[in-house]
């Protein structure tokens, strides 16, 4: 699981959903103005169009934290008994259409992870479970590209999933309090050339919405813009005999049922 801060980038071709939050404080108030419309993400200024959020730009956090998460047991870890934090640099998060560039120094074991994002409306420190989902905004799709060939070789995972653009997000924010939503009820797949991989659902997940956002806030302040990512579910490409890894030319896609899906391409670094 992740939280990434996001901030605004420099000038109107680099509009993202943290500007957006910042700039409007998003809190009760707003989240429930938000039932008129979600923000539109576009080059010059965010728009209401409809209930959820479009995102378009590039994204520049400020940080991204992660957790250990459900395919624990794919890599021969045990589950964690309460969440465990890694962290990740700002320059992974891509756009959900944006090219994943594959690393020079690793390039045979690339991994998709389809996650749930959870994005904070209004910034949240010391909240209880019973009062988390009133900081939460609404809900994205990650996809946690992981470099397993580095992950096995350190205790650390943070390098592994940390390389520039190797988590897409988008392509919507759907609001927590659309009619019908159900985040406890989510379907979650992967699909590699056609081949679905990971075919989970939210309801699986080892922490709740509610109690990942009061254990992150203790202490420690989630500002408005914040993203969690929530973890993936089993069927990785790695846990496949052989490895099912993703490489240049694959068609590749993630996607979470009622919030959207990520279709990214992967090319080849080129270093000149």
């Amino acid at each position: 699981m992740k939280k990434v801060s996001l901030k605004a980038g420099g000038g109107n071709e680099a509009r993202t959903v943290g500007n957006f939050l910042t700039k409007h404080r998003l809190g009760t108030d707003s989240l429930s103005a938000l039932s008129k419309g979600g923000w539109h993400n576009s080059l010059h200024r965010p728009q209401f169009q409809g209930p959820c959020c479009t995102l378009h730009a590039t994204y520049q956090p400020q940080h991204l934290y992660s957790l250990l998460t459900r395919i624990q047991a794919e890599l021969g870890c045990a589950l964690p008994k309460v969440p465990e934090v890694f962290f990740k640099p700002a320059e992974c998060l891509n756009d959900p259409c944006g090219n994943v560039v594959v690393p020079a120094t690793a390039p045979s074991a690339l991994d998709a992870e389809v996650e749930l994002a959870i994005v904070i409306g209004k910034d949240c420190k010391n909240v209880d479970k019973s009062s988390a989902l009133d900081y939460v905004l609404g809900y994205t799709v990650a996809n946690d590209v992981t470099a397993r060939d580095v992950q096995s070789r350190v205790s650390q995972w943070s390098f592994s999933k940390g390389y520039d653009g190797f988590c897409p997000l988008g392509p919507v924010i759907v609001r927590a309090d659309l009619p019908g939503f159900h985040v406890t009820n989510l379907p979650m797949k992967t699909t590699l050339n056609g081949e679905v991989l990971q075919d989970g659902n939210s309801s699986k997940m080892i922490f709740s919405v509610e109690e990942i956002v009061s254990y992150l806030s203790q202490d420690t302040t989630l500002p408005a813009g914040t993203v969690i990512i929530t973890g993936t579910p089993s069927g990785i490409g790695h846990s496949y005999k052989p490895p099912k890894y993703i490489k240049p030319g694959d068609d590749l896609s993630v996607s979470i049922g009622g919030v959207g899906t990520l279709r990214n391409s992967l090319v080849a670094a080129v270093r000149l």
